[in-house]
């Protein structure tokens, strides 16, 4: 340690700096900042939304950003506080529909085309849905043997039911 302050006690005063250079180049810099300041709180049109209140908006996402990340809003540049506002509103009804009914995807009545089912469509539908029953109960029967005879548990989807019948094969 003694050794160091030697060192640096040789080296002597530390040279003054030509302060009078230096003080218009620090008044350019922060003239820059300043407008960068400015920019970020400039209203993007015609949203009237600045960048500072948008990149807080996407900060407040956290990890929940990188689920959305792929979606795309095409001309969302054009909305105007009223789009948004009307768009969030019909986000925040789907999202309570969801809630009431579930998943669209996972809804059992998904794929169907129909808005309504005359009298007449009853008694085939009842049919056709007699021998579906009649075949799931058959593959449910035939996949518990399966899963029996391969010590597995029995399947509880037919994703199960696929990736057993995939074992079986192999």
């Amino acid at each position: 340690m003694i050794d160091e302050i030697g060192r640096t006690w040789k080296l002597g005063r530390p040279v003054t700096l030509n302060l009078e250079s230096l003080v218009p180049k620090l008044e350019a810099q922060r003239a820059v900042l300043n407008r960068h300041v400015v920019s970020l709180h400039e209203p993007h049109l015609p949203s009237s939304v600045t960048p500072f209140v948008m990149m807080g908006q996407l900060a407040s996402l956290n990890d929940r950003g990188r689920e959305a990340a792929d979606l795309v809003f095409p001309e969302a540049e054009t909305w105007t506080r009223e789009d948004l506002k009307g768009r969030r509103r019909l986000a925040e009804e789907l999202a309570t529909r969801v809630e009431e009914i579930g998943l669209p995807s996972q809804h059992n009545w998904r794929g169907v085309c129909r808005e309504t089912v005359l009298k007449i469509d009853l008694d085939p539908l009842e049919s056709r849905i007699r021998s579906l029953a009649e075949t799931l109960s058959a593959l449910l029967e035939t996949s518990n043997k399966l899963a029996s005879v391969l010590a597995q548990p029995s399947p509880n989807s037919f994703d199960e039911v696929d990736r057993q019948r995939v074992v079986a094969l192999s």
